[in-house]
């Protein structure tokens, strides 16, 4: 199969953490995914190490911020005898309530980062780095060696072929909490993260049109994607991406039944597909391929073409892309 472009989500990761699962010991494979960390680190079962890359992460070398720690322990082992594991979900959900969740939701952009060090630290360690390198490389290859290529994973797996990240990217280095903030505006009342958040595609696009005002944008953020009319491609593939109903629509449910399948103005990242429906209506996008987990995403993602107004688009199992670490 052959591409001009290609962008992936986290079904692209997810699928090399799961292939390299048999290379990683079984006592260490709660690292491979952010929600079984938290569960491990929340139980005292993360290693000192791995502790003390938590501690010092967000809070430097203060020696005094144990109690914060512990406190928003606290605040994590709640979420999780309350909500299921994904958190972009749960965010959405709350968006517009008050909740007893706001630290979790206010120091997430630095935990999740955490995780991806402490992880691919460990990844090193093993010496997978080659197994890595040549999982992507597959992609590559099976995709035909595409002219672009793009992400909205916050994870540096993939820098061997050089991405753009198109919702920022993870650090590779925290000293800090605030390593993670972009920029504070209203005297620190309001920050901006180097990585795009929020509850659904017409809230990122928002946050992405806000980050734009800033001078050093670039430093930090690729969005050549959502407005360079220069791209041209007969055929695209989004691997990986889910497009899932926003968390926030549950309460809507009930008194607006158009909201119980999928519909505009409430799809996470339908910014992205907003902006595939854009350059195929100025002709910059022949056709774009969605890839599939099992039938009921198949049926969902009629559901997003549909709702977003997707003009030529095919759907194909994600298990026909044969990417491998071997």
């Amino acid at each position: 199969m052959n591409y001009d472009g290609v962008i992936f989500g986290n079904g692209m990761s997810l699928n090399l953490l799961q292939q390299l699962k048999s290379l990683v010991p079984k006592d260490k494979q709660y690292l491979l995914d952010i929600n079984d960390f938290l569960k491990f680190w929340i139980k005292g079962k993360i290693s000192q190490r791995e502790e003390k890359i938590f501690y010092t992460s967000l809070y430097g070398n203060k020696k005094d911020k144990w109690k914060f720690f512990e406190l928003l322990k606290d605040k994590v082992a709640l979420y999780y005898e309350t909500y299921d594991a994904d958190i972009e979900y749960t965010l959405g959900a709350l968006l517009f309530k008050e909740s007893e969740y706001k630290e979790i939701i206010l120091f997430f952009p630095a935990i999740y980062n955490i995780w991806y060090i402490i992880l691919s630290d460990y990844l090193k360690y093993l010496d997978l780095k080659s197994k890595i390198i040549g999982y992507y490389q597959s992609v590559i290859r099976v995709t035909g060696n595409p002219q672009y290529i793009w992400t909205t994973n916050f994870d540096l797996f993939a820098e061997s072929i050089e991405p753009e990240h198109i919702h920022g990217r993870f650090l590779p280095k925290i000293r800090t909490y605030e390593d993670v903030v972009y920029k504070m505006i209203n005297n620190g009342a309001n920050y901006y993260f180097k990585y795009i958040w929020g509850h659904n595609g017409i809230g990122k696009l928002n946050n992405i049109q806000q980050v734009m005002k800033f001078g050093d944008y670039k430093n930090i953020f690729d969005f050549d994607f959502f407005f360079d009319n220069c791209i041209s491609m007969d055929k695209m593939l989004i691997y990986g991406m889910g497009f899932k109903k926003s968390g926030f629509t549950e309460d809507l449910r009930t008194a607006y039944p158009k909201y119980n399948k999928a519909a505009f103005g409430a799809i996470i990242d339908e910014h992205v597909l907003m902006r595939i429906k854009g350059m195929q209506d100025l002709g910059i996008l022949n056709q774009v391929d969605f890839t599939y987990y099992n039938d009921e995403e198949k049926r969902h993602f009629e559901e997003v073409t549909e709702a977003v107004m997707i003009k030529k688009y095919d759907l194909i199992k994600c298990q026909d892309f044969r990417f491998s670490i071997l």
